[in-house]
Parts: structure tokens; C-alpha cells; sequence
């Protein structure tokens, strides 16, 4: 594979927690799975109502047991261990009850830390099974679906699903679909997807087509609960006629299936979509959620057809300077020359200013020695001026002594003034003592005053002492009268470097 992503999100990562609006302290932690462990690692899952207590305990009188038991009244300990609790501090209110997701302490029960103490109102819990740590999108849904989670998560890790409680599950979930439970679904669809549980496939078929926020969360889960094949041809053949959400949440899930197939489709959309922002939502458990073209444009990168460079390079020749911006911040995410390559390739014929900053933007983000060994292995295989300028300047700007050794090659060996020029200001950024003999080398070798000038003044950004003694005898052997009075002020340069570590400003 070409391409691979530096921070992968495909659609199982679509359950983590939103950055910045998460509940916990450790963002990457919080997400579905997190909360499933805390329930198959309990010893005891209850209703229980909460009657009063402090920042570290509490005391609970039993309603009901879901999983083992307790007594009628009991103590709950770890309150402030519990991660979703130590971020918000929230108060639990007396007289109201909440389902406590324990194991067992001595005579109490301590709250696992991965758990969340969940509002019961009668036979309705206010939570999110998709979304467990971001109460922004908590509503009313069944208690009985949250006894069948339970049960069945709890069973799948000791010997499997049992078949009455995967019975279970399905009729509740035809049960919703008839009473139209919408908020039920919601949370039926994600448990469904982190149980391996499978579902009617005329009734989900339907729940693919509906333009409401349901139907983007049974797009986004297709593929995990009814299969490949299922989001293949229920889900990729209506791609360009869904809504732009559940378009959307196609395009991350195309990759997991690795639905090469759908690429040319995802391009013909790329090409002709406005550019839309999706809200944070129940789908998109994010503070910021990508833009649909974004998330195209991923979809087509870690699919990698022989369709994806044409694709990328069609884009990058945009005029929308905001669609550039995130086009380049996306193939910054992801690892392989080739993308390099593109990225290189469009920057050497941009005159814009504002592009020019874009294209700078990019190649700093992908800072990286590996990065640097792609740059000069690409440095030959074009012969255009500003191909080979751009990949010295970045090399400079890197800093990496590995890159010294290539830079005084081109330095000495090249055909170019500007090149050998370029290569002499990027051997002087990287500030290594290697790099002073070919610099004074290079200004005794030139003919151009210019191409000298430049030099003298890359030789001084060397923070070591014995540049003092190389500029020295430039003043005394150049036969050009203003080298000479460069060099004298570059002596002031490097002696301000050597005592500040930093340039004048």
C-alpha cells in the first residue's frame, strides 16, 4: 500500500470520543469499547437510588439488579475515580436513581473507573451507547435494551452470544422499528455493531434510506453489523443519492471494506460537491467534523486504485485556496513518497503567494527524516529549477545532519548557480561544523559575486567558533572588495550567534 495514515480514523475509531468535548481525561480512551469493558469487568450492574453521600462515596438503595447482587441498601465507593464523574464533578441528586456499574469492595461497591453512572426515569435510562461519554446527544431510550447489552456483551466474552438473548435483541429491535422508537434505534444500532450482532436486512435496508439522523447512524454502522456485501450493495450503489451526512459516513466506511470499487464514484462526487461541514452530531461525535470533501478525499487516498494520483493531482490544481488549504493538511495525515511527489509537483508551477504559503504549510508538517530521505531520492528525477530548489530549502529548514553529506554533492557538483546557491543556504541552516570547509570551499570556488554573497552570509548562521578564523581569511584572500566587507560584517553575525544563540534581529 502506498499510502499509509499517520493517525487512522475508519469507521470503528467513527465510536471514539470528540477531542476536546470528551468526558475524560484521556481522550483516545473514551470510546464504546471502553464502556463495554467496564461492563463485562463488573461484578455487579444495578438500578439503584441514590440517597446521599459526598465526593468519594455514597449510599444507594437497590431497585432492581441487572447483573449479580446487592444488597437492599449499600454503599458505592470510588465516586471520584470514576473518569466521567472527575470531569464533569457532577452531583448525583438524592431520590433519584442511576444505573451503577460496580465491583465489589468489602462490604461496598466501587464504581469502575470506565463507567458512567446512567440516569433512570421509570423503565427509560438518558444515555448514548454510541456516543457514552459526550451526554451532548444523551436521550431517553428502553431500559430493557440496556439489560440485553448487558447480557449479551457479558455473554459474548464467557462462550458467546446466547441464542434466547440474541432473540432477544432482534425482536426489540423489530419492536422499535414498528412503535418507531427512534431513540431506541439509536442506541440499538452502535450496541449492535460492537456486539457482532446481525440484524434483519429488509428492516436495516430501510433504515439506510432515511434522510434523518437515524439514517446516517445505520449508514455509518452498515458495514459492522450486516457485513461487506451488505454496504456494498445497500449502501455504495445509493451513494450518490444519499444525503450529504450519510454520504459521508459511505465515504469512512468505504475504506474499512476496502470498496476500491466505489473510488471513481467517490471521485465524480469529490468533483462536483460543494464543500459542507456537517454539524456535531450523534453521527459525527465531533467537535469539528470533517468536511464531505475531506472525507472523499480520504476515502480515495487509503483506497489507493490506480484512479487515486490522478485524483489527487486533479484537486490540487484548485483555484479555492480554503480547498487547497485542506487538501494539503489531509495528505500531510499520510506517509508515501508518491503523495510527496504530487504535493512537490504542483507547488513548482504555483505563483500565487497565497498557495505558495500553503504548499510551505505542508511540506513543514510532513517534517521527518523519513521525509527527508523521499526528498532527495526525488531531487533527480526532475530538472525543473524550482523542483530542485524547493527540496534543498525544505531540507534546510529541516535541519537534519543526515541531509549535510547530499547537500555539499549538489553543492559541489551541480550544473546550476542556483541550485549550487540554494544547496549552500541550506547546508548553512543546518548548522553543523561538517558543513564549514565546503562553505568556505564553495565561496572560494564561485565566480558570481552573488552566489559568494549568499554564502558568506549561510557560513555565519554555523553556530561554532571556528567559522570566526574561515571568515577571517576570506577578509584576507578574496579579491572582491565587497565579499571582503560581507564577510567583516557576517564576523559580527557569528559572534552575535556564538554569545546569544540566536540571529539579531
Amino acid at each position: 500500500m502506498l499510502f499509509r495514515r499517520l493517525f487512522f480514523v475508519a469507521c470503528l475509531a467513527m465510536l471514539v470520543l470528540p477531542t476536546g468535548l470528551t468526558a475524560g481525561e484521556d481522550n483516545d480512551a473514551f470510546d464504546t469499547a471502553q464502556f463495554f469493558k467496564s461492563i463485562v469487568e463488573s461484578d455487579v450492574i444495578f438500578v439503584g437510588e441514590y440517597l446521599q453521600g459526598g465526593q468519594t462515596k455514597g449510599r444507594v438503595r437497590r431497585i432492581k439488579n441487572i447483573f449479580g447482587s446487592v444488597p437492599d441498601e449499600t454503599i458505592i465507593t470510588e465516586i471520584d475515580n470514576q473518569k466521567y464523574w472527575r470531569n464533569h464533578r457532577f452531583s448525583y441528586q438524592p431520590r433519584t436513581q442511576y444505573i451503577f456499574i460496580a465491583k465489589k469492595d468489602g462490604d461496598a461497591f466501587a464504581l469502575h473507573p470506565d463507567s458512567i453512572s446512567v440516569p433512570v426515569m421509570s423503565d427509560k435510562i438518558n444515555f448514548s451507547l454510541g456516543t457514552p461519554y459526550y451526554n451532548n446527544f444523551w436521550q431517553l431510550f428502553n431500559l430493557d435494551l440496556f439489560e440485553t447489552v448487558v447480557a449479551a456483551a457479558r455473554e459474548k466474552v464467557t462462550g458467546g452470544i446466547q441464542p434466547a438473548t440474541e432473540e432477544k435483541f432482534q425482536e426489540l429491535f423489530k419492536k422499535y422499528i414498528a412503535a418507531k422508537e427512534i431513540n431506541s434505534l439509536k442506541a440499538l444500532i452502535p450496541s449492535a455493531a460492537q456486539l457482532s450482532l446481525r440484524l434483519d436486512e429488509t428492516e436495516y435496508g430501510k433504515l439506510v434510506t432515511q434522510t434523518d439522523m437515524l439514517g446516517c447512524l445505520a449508514v455509518k454502522f452498515s458495514a459492522q453489523v450486516m457485513g461487506d456485501l451488505f454496504f456494498k450493495k445497500n449502501v455504495l450503489s445509493k451513494l450518490k443519492t444519499l444525503p450529504q451526512d450519510a454520504q459521508i459516513a459511505a465515504a469512512k466506511c468505504a475504506a474499512t471494506t476496502d470498496a476500491k470499487e466505489s473510488v471513481r464514484e467517490l471521485s465524480d462526487i469529490l468533483k462536483a460537491a460543494e464543500l459542507y461541514n456537517p454539524a456535531s452530531s450523534e453521527c459525527f461525535p465531533e467537535e469539528a467534523p470533517a468536511s464531505n470533501k475531506k472525507a472523499f478525499l480520504q476515502t480515495i487516498i487509503e483506497l489507493d486504485t490506480p484512479d487515486t494520483k490522478k485524483i489527487i493531482a486533479r484537486e490540487l490544481s484548485t483555484e479555492d485556496v480554503q480547498w487547497l488549504s485542506s487538501i494539503l493538511l489531509t495528505l500531510s495525515e499520510y506517509e508515501g513518497a508518491d503523495l510527496i511527489e504530487l504535493a512537490l509537483a504542483a507547488s513548482i508551477s504555483e505563483h500565487s503567494s497565497e498557495r505558495k504559503i500553503e504548499y510551505a504549510s505542508y511540506f513543514d508538517r510532513i517534517k521527518s527524516k523519513e521525509s527527508a530521505a523521499v526528498l532527495i531520492a526525488l531531487f533527480e528525477k526532475n530538472d525543473n529549477l524550482f523542483w530542485k530548489k524547493i527540496i534543498l530549502s525544505t531540507l534546510g529548514k529541516y535541519g537534519y545532519e543526515e541531509s549535510l553529506p547530499f547537500l555539499i554533492k549538489v553543492m559541489q557538483e551541480s550544473q546550476n548557480e542556483e541550485v549550487r546557491t540554494t544547496a549552500a543556504i541550506a547546508t548553512g541552516s543546518l548548522d553543523k561544523k561538517e558543513g564549514i570547509v565546503p562553505l568556505y570551499d564553495f565561496i572560494k570556488r564561485e565566480k558570481s559575486i552573488l552566489a559568494k554573497s549568499i554564502a558568506v552570509d549561510a557560513l555565519a548562521q554555523i553556530a561554532d567558533k571556528s567559522v570566526q578564523a574561515y571568515l577571517k581569511k576570506i577578509i584576507t584572500e578574496e579579491d572582491n572588495k565587497k565579499i571582503r566587507e560581507q564577510a567583516a560584517n557576517a564576523l559580527e553575525d557569528n559572534l552575535f550567534i556564538l554569545r546569544y544563540g540566536r540571529k539579531k534581529q
